[in-house]
């Protein structure tokens, strides 16, 4: 039996350690195309925004690694609990420009719109 999820897809090919899925909303659980589909809607008007900063530093993406922004700018600083931190400029598929942070490649990263 297979399962279909909120969006009318199966699960995205996956690993053992993930289930080719996203949550969405309070109940909604997606694949993970679709998945990307509500992030970057979402992050349209968003001001703030948690995503993941990628493996290489050159990319702002989904947890399973669809790209929603463009790293412009990275550069590694120190941190006294972390050891380091990274601060990046992005600019987004749509053009908007976005700073943050993120404690190393491949982590979770903070961002927030930078002004016009």
């Amino acid at each position: 039996m297979e399962l279909i999820l909120d969006c009318g897809h199966e699960p995205s090919p996956h690993s053992k350690h993930t289930t080719g899925t996203v949550h969405v909303g309070e109940t909604g659980e997606v694949c993970w195309n679709c998945g990307f589909v509500h992030e970057h809607q979402y992050m349209r008007g968003a001001d703030k925004f948690t995503a993941y900063l990628s493996e290489n530093g050159e990319a702002i993406t989904t947890w399973p690694g669809q790209a929603l922004a463009r790293v412009t700018y990275l550069n590694q600083g120190r941190h006294n609990i972390g050891g380091s931190l990274y601060r990046f400029n992005a600019i987004d598929h749509d053009g908007a420009r976005w700073y943050g942070t993120s404690p190393g490649k491949g982590m979770y990263a903070r961002l927030r719109r930078a002004k016009p």
